[in-house]
């Protein structure tokens, strides 16, 4: 599942590591 909103450490954990979306946390 992922979701549209951009949170701090929360919706960076993502099943999916090729996701560079969530990848800003790094």
């Amino acid at each position: 599942m992922q979701t549209p909103l951009l949170l701090p450490g929360s919706t960076v954990r993502v099943t999916n590591p090729s996701d560079t979306y969530y990848q800003f946390e790094a």
